[in-house]
């Protein structure tokens, strides 16, 4: 099953590979995911149209794509790939005019839900959050370069969370 998110400048495609495609059945998924998006906005430096893909997926494959990317074998819970290496606001990288592909995120299935359970939270909750994370690598954040960036990264995440589910 695919769905379409569209926001006023950025279009979200979203597609489930598993064999129940239930969560993009979930209105209020869908619309925390657009929330999500109007709420990042702020950070896409650039003034023209986008889009994403956002992938639901399994064990296999995002251990395939962990393997296969960053070369390491091990299940994790969410994998962006990014096409520019920073969008934020004041970056320079050159983005050609019209409509852009910011990149794909994929979010595994079983690990959100495994990560719910753990923090006491919901489903959608957690994809939220695993959604914004992959967003934030899009637009060019990686707390993985320092403790800095992580702090940054770490706390845009956590004001986004609170802002999408403010709405």
């Amino acid at each position: 099953m695919k769905r379409k998110i569209n926001t006023p400048k950025i279009n979200l495609y979203l597609k489930d590979t598993g064999r129940s495609s239930s969560l993009l059945g979930k209105k209020r998924l869908l619309n925390n995911l657009k929330s999500a998006l109007m709420a990042s906005q702020k950070l896409f430096g650039k003034d023209q149209l986008a889009e994403i893909s956002l992938v639901f997926c399994g064990v296999k494959k995002i251990r395939s794509l962990n393997r296969q990317y960053r070369h390491k074998d091990n299940i994790t819970d969410v994998l962006s790939f990014p096409i520019y290496s920073s969008l934020r606001k004041g970056h320079k990288e050159f983005v050609p005019q019209g409509l852009i592909n910011l990149g794909d995120i994929f979010i595994c299935k079983e690990v959100a839900a495994k990560q719910a359970r753990e923090f006491n939270i919901s489903l959608e909750r957690e994809i939220i959050h695993l959604f914004i994370h992959g967003l934030l690598h899009l637009y060019g954040y990686d707390h993985e370069i320092g403790e800095k960036e992580e702090k940054l990264m770490f706390s845009l995440e956590e004001k986004l969370v609170k802002k999408t589910f403010l709405n």
